[in-house]
């Protein structure tokens, strides 16, 4: 009874010597927390007053994506459209296998400085798991 006491003590022993190796290293490790803000080079719009912005979050593979033009000239097909090309852009250079919309997506009309009124279209996306073979 007294060896297989000593023996139980051992293996637990060496299971928190390895539990506590692991906690150390995930502690080690710094969690990049930031979002980037993203200009894609290949913006998809029709419209000179148009424009897309995107911001990534790498930690949780959240993207939020904004398209931003002149009240009187948006077209909310072709704001559709322009963040859905910009999606698969993005999706092809990071190497995600798949997406899917988080939220539905908003509409939001504001003025700027010089009494313009401006409309912004927003998508909120949340990336799937990466490629194999991806570099990043």
């Amino acid at each position: 009874m007294k060896k297989f006491f000593a023996v139980l003590l051992i293996a637990l022993g060496i299971t928190a010597s390895a539990v506590a190796q692991e906690g150390e290293e995930l502690i080690a490790k710094p969690v990049d927390t930031s979002t980037q803000k993203i200009v894609p080079e290949d913006q998809h719009v029709t419209k000179k007053t148009a424009s897309v912005t995107m911001y990534y979050t790498p930690m949780t593979d959240e993207v939020t994506i904004y398209y931003v033009d002149l009240k009187v000239s948006f077209d909310q097909g072709d704001a559709m459209n322009t963040i859905l090309a910009c999606l698969k852009d993005f999706q092809a250079q990071q190497g995600y296998l798949s997406y899917k919309f988080l939220s539905k997506d908003k509409v939001k009309y504001y003025k700027d400085d010089n009494k313009m009124t401006w409309a912004r279209y927003e998508s909120r996306v949340h990336f799937g798991q990466k490629s194999a073979f991806s570099s990043n």
